[in-house]
């Protein structure tokens, strides 16, 4: 009950774009490290444990916001196969030990995806103590049939929104919401609505200081991108892949910029590669970042993300 008070009175994704989702997982991972042991039936005390991982439904997205760090705006529609998904998330359980602190269904819109249902239903049966999260732009939420709303309730899913400055029938979504009790949502105010976005200003000549890189990075707290049994520290190399073949870039990505959970011993080694920087650091570093008012266009370019284009 301490847990789901605290997330119907303190979420809301405020206007930062990636740094406010950020900020809130912070916040989270903050309480969730305080809950009493007998409130989580001391699962989380016996040994360590991975904080956080997220995954991708669908690759592409029903937005088409500019500076999006996922690259969902020129990603290609893809959709995560669910029996490769199954086959992908009993291996992570088994090194893991079910040990997974918080496991968020993102996108892209995981809406897009047609069986987003058996994604939460198999997910909540591998993984009975994590917690468990949807996160959307909410545009679709109102086709969702009651067999989604009842998945969402029955698997004790959070609802988690991106409050962007769009057409959301919020009032239909906190009616859904409070029938199901399904927690995680709440009406977003003016100051609560996406204003900006985080630009990358990547750089192609991969010459930054990858030690400096890593220390600055808000995203090392906990923004592991779980794709095809592989582990990644964030979300830029597991999606850069999208950038390469709109625009010709050669970000590169190698065997060492993740960590293949099928070739993985133990959860040791997992927190390992994760407490310590990777090379595609290199491209990267949050003190490059600078805010951008958020706007959704159809038109990008490379400079939206990589600084000497």
């Amino acid at each position: 009950m301490k847990r789901r008070n605290f997330i119907k009175n303190c979420l809301c994704l405020s206007g930062g774009g990636l740094c406010a989702y950020i900020a809130y997982k912070q916040k989270l991972i903050k309480f969730l490290n305080q809950i009493p042991k007998s409130q989580d039936n001391d699962f989380w005390n016996k040994e360590p444990f991975l904080q956080h991982a997220e995954v991708h439904l669908a690759e592409h997205c029903n937005l088409n916001c500019k500076y999006c760090c996922h690259f969902s705006c020129i990603a290609e529609k893809k959709l995560y196969d669910f029996e490769q998904y199954k086959k992908d998330m009993r291996q992570l359980a088994k090194v893991t030990k079910k040990r997974i602190r918080s496991f968020y269904f993102l996108g892209g819109e995981p809406l897009l995806h047609p069986q987003v249902n058996d994604f939460m239903d198999f997910t909540r049966k591998i993984l009975p103590f994590t917690l468990l999260a949807l996160v959307t732009n909410g545009v679709l939420l109102k086709q969702m049939p009651e067999s989604f709303w009842k998945s969402m309730q029955k698997n004790e899913i959070y609802l988690f929104m991106s409050y962007y400055p769009i057409e959301v029938d919020y009032k239909y979504i906190d009616k859904k919401t409070k029938e199901y009790n399904i927690l995680g949502f709440q009406i977003p105010e003016e100051e609560n609505m996406i204003k900006y976005f985080s630009k990358s200003n990547l750089s192609q000549k991969g010459e930054r200081d990858i030690e400096k890189a890593y220390m600055s990075c808000e995203a090392k707290a906990g923004c592991s991108n779980y794709v095809d049994g592989k582990l990644y520290p964030c979300h830029m190399p597991a999606y850069i892949h999208h950038l390469n073949k709109r625009f010709g870039t050669k970000f590169k990505v190698g065997e060492t910029d993740y960590i293949d959970i099928y070739k993985t011993k133990n959860l040791a080694e997992i927190l390992d590669f994760l407490a310590n920087p990777m090379p595609f650091c290199r491209y990267c570093g949050q003190e490059f970042f600078n805010l951008v008012p958020w706007e959704n266009s159809m038109e990008h370019t490379l400079d939206e993300w990589v600084i000497d284009c």
